[in-house]
């Protein structure tokens, strides 16, 4: 006998109330590949601090929570930086990459703040939906309320 599930989910809106976010760029330009695997190694080591490639602009978006202070020199992000270039030096090769500073204050987009609340759910502890309704054996749960935390 085989249990058949059905998924099904419905999308909200979600902004981003902390204005705890910059950009900064890596210079000589990376493709999207090499953009977010710098950028997955970057979340990883950057502890409150969710990292994000987008390859329009060619800009690295980060996130912080809002009890933790942004970098606000390259020299900072350089080094934390440094050790994921050497960890991805294979597929780098010797070429020696820098943080640019990006002049402006940043505009986020709501794709950025989409692919930002991605990865926030992506390197967050295992999320636990409330059950909100159940009833012949299929459950509503939420999970909204745990997001809003998160990226609070």
């Amino acid at each position: 006998m085989s249990s058949n599930f059905t998924f099904s989910s419905e999308i909200l809106p979600i902004k981003l109330v902390s204005k705890n976010y910059q950009r900064f760029r890596v210079n000589p330009d990376i493709d999207r590949k090499i953009g977010n695997r710098i950028s997955w190694r970057l979340s990883d080591r950057a502890e409150g601090r969710i990292v994000i490639f987008d390859s329009k602009t060619s800009y690295f978006w980060v996130l912080g929570k809002p009890e933790i202070t942004l970098p606000s020199d390259p020299s900072s992000w350089q080094a934390y930086l440094n050790p994921v270039l050497v960890q991805l030096q294979d597929d780098l090769g010797d070429t020696q990459y820098k943080i640019e500073e990006v002049e402006n204050t940043p505009i986020m987009t709501t794709n950025i703040e989409s692919e930002l609340a991605v990865q926030v759910l992506k390197f967050s502890e295992q999320l636990n939906p409330e059950i909100l309704f159940s009833a012949n054996g299929c459950d509503l749960h939420m999970i909204l309320s745990q997001i809003r935390e998160i990226l609070a």
